[in-house]
């Protein structure tokens, strides 16, 4: 972190409490610049280390999608990459430093048929009318091609529970239960 008063830099400007502290007279019209170093960094779920959200800094990433909503079962691509430690190697800002938008480079993996292409990360704080997500499951080529089975039972075995199912609505989401005159007592 860099911090200047009036141009000029501020050197051991932190506390033991990683405040940043400028001890001096101020004089009206004293200007602080503070420069933060960002990069992309991840942070894993506890009960899966493979289960990845995507950080610039303190902003949260999403995964833009569109407006149409990607199948539950392939419709997130998966993050498949030789280096799964330093998220920098693979995701990089697509323009200027100003516009906070991301594409992982090479990561994104077939999925039975689908083919995905390379999704645009934004900040979360951004999304608005799109689907989303902002969990990713991240793998090595060589646990991808374990993991690559186990996701193609799942979609088979949704396939099959589709052509099976005549009709469906999501509790909780109010215009599904209203097309359904969904009614509860509390």
């Amino acid at each position: 972190m860099v911090v200047k008063v009036n141009g000029e830099l501020q050197k051991n400007v932190m506390d033991e409490y990683g405040y940043v502290v400028i001890d001096r007279v101020w004089k009206n019209k004293d200007s602080v610049s503070i420069t933060i170093p960002m990069r992309v960094h991840k942070s894993t779920m506890p009960e899966d280390k493979n289960r990845i959200a995507l950080f610039y800094g303190p902003e949260l990433l999403a995964g833009d999608f569109g407006k149409k909503e990607p199948d539950p079962v392939n419709g997130v691509p998966v993050f498949v990459t030789k280096d799964t430690a330093d998220v920098n190697d693979w995701v990089k800002q697509v323009s200027d430093k100003n516009d906070l938008v991301f594409t992982p480079s090479s990561v994104s993996r077939k999925i039975g048929e689908d083919v995905h292409p390379a999704v645009k990360l934004i900040p979360f704080n951004e999304t608005e009318d799109q689907y989303y997500t902002v969990y990713w499951d991240l793998f090595t080529p060589n646990e991808w091609t374990l993991k690559e089975k186990e996701y193609q039972e799942v979609r088979k075995q949704q396939e099959e529970l589709d052509a099976h199912t005549v009709d469906y609505f999501r509790l909780g989401e109010m215009q599904p239960e209203r097309d359904h005159s969904f009614a509860g007592n509390e």
